[in-house]
């Protein structure tokens, strides 16, 4: 086999297709100890992945592995799943799929977190794998996305969305000056308010705030039309006076009841999908059988939540819940 090292230090790309085949060999007999060599694989298939001897080379090797080790390099096959290079995205969407058919748990929650990506190429690339894992197991793959959504909704509340949007907006409008971008960033935010609210805790931030912030809009809207700067200082009156006000009920957040805050996180029992980072090749999936009643906010400047979820083992499983991070940054507690 020719040894990885060997092939770094070279020049000729003679030498990456007869590696790849030795490291297909390699991890095909080494199985439980293949990791190392099946990194050293995707290093190769992802640069030199266009070559078509190494396409078919890596197209071979997928085929002969055994399907569960790729299960230990899930989040650089997601990472790649929107690859500039066609052949490799194409070979790395075949093989997610494939495993994806195969392990569905094991591959539920990445694919449902690319799914919710701000570049469009990933997002686009994850629905499709998702769409056709659909066709098997729709009820895994609704159960996920709304599991995913809930918990980002419960991670970071209206009152810390704005707090923290108006603390950006700030600096934009009164450090640099950048008025546009100031705009931006509190555009979403005023969009999202005027969809309504879908929980109790949504709609006691609109009676509360919803006015004043629409006034604050307004003002926003006229300099859109008259440029006027005038309206700039008498929306920013409205926000700062509203940034305070939010600020203080934000440090008086200690617990959250789900029944206000996601009463459909509340109501989601007895499901089919695992509880996250239980899934274990060849052992009992756990399922998720109810979430805790409440959340305890851990005071920090992030001020992540900790969550509980019963399994279908009978165990609590508690996990630390972060605001502003994607799911692949929750960690077990």
């Amino acid at each position: 086999m020719v040894q990885f090292e060997a092939v770094a230090r070279s020049d000729g790309l003679q030498y990456v297709s007869p590696a790849v085949h030795g490291f297909n060999r390699s991890i095909a007999l080494g199985k439980e100890k293949a990791l190392q060599d099946i990194l050293r694989l995707l290093t190769l298939w992802f640069k030199y992945g266009d070559i078509p001897e190494v396409g078919s080379a890596v197209s071979q090797g997928i085929s002969t592995i055994a399907i569960d080790l790729w299960l230990l390099v899930t989040p650089q096959l997601i990472a790649r799943i929107h690859a500039a290079s066609l052949p490799v995205r194409t070979l790395v969407n075949k093989l997610l799929s494939r495993v994806a058919n195969e392990h569905p748990q094991g591959l539920i929650y990445p694919l449902t977190v690319a799914a919710k990506s701000a570049l469009l190429p990933r997002k686009a690339a994850a629905e499709r794998v998702l769409a056709d894992l659909r066709k098997r197991r729709d009820t895994l793959v609704e159960q996920a996305a709304l599991v995913s959504h809930e918990l980002i909704r419960t991670s970071i509340l209206w009152h810390e969305m704005w707090h923290t949007a108006l603390e950006d907006a700030s600096r934009l409008y009164f450090s640099t000056h950048d008025i546009e971008g100031m705009l931006n960033t509190l555009e979403p935010l005023h969009a999202k308010m005027a969809e309504g609210a879908e929980t109790a805790r949504e709609a006691s931030f609109l009676q509360a705030f919803g006015a004043e912030l629409q006034q604050a809009h307004d003002h926003c809207n006229s300099f859109k039309k008259t440029n006027e700067l005038t309206e700039l200082r008498a929306a920013w009156e409205v926000y700062t006076h509203a940034f305070r006000r939010i600020a203080k009920q934000i440090s008086k957040m200690g617990t959250l009841e789900l029944q206000h805050v996601s009463p459909k996180l509340l109501d989601a029992r007895e499901l089919e999908l695992a509880v996250p980072g239980t899934y274990h090749v060849g052992a009992a999936v756990v399922c998720i059988t109810a979430f805790a009643g409440a959340m305890t906010v851990i005071t920090s400047k992030q001020r992540p939540r900790k969550l509980t979820i019963r399994g279908s083992d009978g165990a609590d499983h508690l996990f630390l819940l972060k605001g502003h991070e994607d799911l692949r940054q929750d960690e077990r507690v």
